[in-house]
């Protein structure tokens, strides 16, 4: 379990956050289109990953319309 930092508040998240410079696991996720991917169908490419808990909140819409800005 790690803590981190929540407007001030201690927050306890599952699992453990990896390490600055430590590779990522080879999760699994869904695309736009609903087709699974796996981190590793994207070896040798750089990405980019802009992870919100939900967009039924306006915080996390405004964050997901700004980085698609």
């Amino acid at each position: 379990m790690t803590t981190v930092t929540l407007q001030g508040n201690e927050v306890h998240t599952n699992g453990n956050l990896p390490a600055v410079g430590e590779s990522a696991p080879d999760f699994l996720l869904v695309d736009g289109e609903l087709n699974n991917k796996k981190l590793s169908d994207f070896t040798g490419q750089k990405i980019i990953m802009n992870i919100v808990p939900s967009l039924d909140t306006p915080t996390c819409a405004t964050s997901t319309k700004k980085f698609d800005e």
